[in-house]
């Protein structure tokens, strides 16, 4: 099923959305500027030979200096999923209004450079904080989250959510009545992501934190047996809450992952494993292929929820069976 926005494959209706310099930001991280050349994202690249470069300033092309392989952006996204080119742009269409938040683009003056700024959003988000209502708590609590975890967690209601652009113009939009924000605190900057589970006018995000941010890294222990690196806050709330064991997510499944940050998960628990949304349901499992993607970079543990259970990740495994098998299923996994 294509997403909605998206007619009969239609690329100029997708682009219309999102610039081709800030689809090479959501999929090439180690991306910095355009013209470039990097470590190829298709193959393992121990000398730099992938040139990322803009004809125009505004089209953005690639060319493989060891294999020869040149394209478009579309087609290194066809490239990277092994999809069929009505996938990509389905892909893209999904992964645009999630993660393009903290990308930020300009035009040098030269004819065809482009910067990226992946860590300086050109808006923020804040929001209007409200009481905790019952039903709140319920909502969480029916996908593993008991009230506790969600004070130790930094999430709180809210009831506005405040766009505010870098001139300081500001647009306030009314939160749905199930609306809540997490808050990360980076390198000693507050940034807030919001979430709305049940809107359906592409506001269910709305996101000020960069690429960079991991949401409750700050919550980690400092040392321990075992960390799971999953595919949001919720479903990392819900794991850590049921089985006791820590756990963090990033802001995508398609997120590139700083060496250096993986160092430190390793030399602080024994063992790091992955466990992204088992898309069972799609005719590509596109968590599947991110997941094993993390893994074989890193070599860290790849888990996945099993697919008899039909459920995609473990808070909808938990709203589906309850805790217990949540706990049985997360203990058979990493035994």
């Amino acid at each position: 099923m294509i997403s909605k926005g998206i007619y009969n494959g239609d690329k100029e209706a997708v682009l219309r959305k999102v610039s081709e310099a800030e689809l090479a930001a959501i999929y090439m991280p180690s991306l910095k500027e355009i013209p470039s050349v990097i470590s190829s994202p298709l193959r393992k690249d121990v000398h730099p030979s992938f040139r990322v470069y803009s004809p125009d300033g505004i089209k953005v092309r690639y060319y493989d200096y060891a294999t020869g392989e040149s394209g478009g952006i579309v087609d290194f996204i066809q490239r990277l999923y092994n999809c069929t080119f009505v996938e990509a742009l389905e892909r893209i269409d999904a992964d645009v209004a999630q993660y393009r938040s903290g990308i930020s683009i300009t035009a040098s003056g030269s004819k065809g450079r482009l910067i990226i700024k992946p860590d300086n959003p050109d808006f923020q988000i804040r929001s209007q904080r409200r009481e905790w209502e019952e039903w709140d708590f319920e909502y969480w609590a029916s996908y593993g989250v008991p009230k506790d975890w969600l004070l130790y967690a930094d999430i709180y209601p809210i009831d506005y959510i405040f766009v505010v652009s870098e001139t300081g113009y500001t647009k306030t939009v009314k939160a749905d009545q199930y609306a809540y924000t997490f808050i990360e605190r980076k390198d000693g900057r507050i940034t807030e992501k919001i979430y709305q589970p049940y809107n359906k006018e592409g506001m269910k995000w709305r996101s000020g934190h960069d690429g960079s941010v991991w949401d409750l890294w700050t919550k980690l222990p400092q040392r321990g047996d075992m960390v799971i690196i999953t595919s949001s806050r919720k479903d990392a709330l819900c794991i850590w809450a049921q089985t006791g064991i820590p756990s963090v997510s990033l802001q995508s499944e398609t997120a590139g992952v700083k060496p250096q940050v993986m160092q430190e998960l390793k030399e602080r628990f024994k063992r790091v494993l992955v466990l992204y949304d088992n898309d069972f349901n799609k005719e590509k499992n596109y968590g599947r292929i991110d997941g094993t993607r993390l893994a074989d970079t890193f070599k860290i543990e790849q888990i996945e929820i099993p697919s008899g259970y039909q459920c995609k990740d473990p808070s909808d495994l938990y709203h589906r069976y309850g805790g217990d098998t949540v706990r049985t299923v997360i203990k058979n996994l990493i035994h």
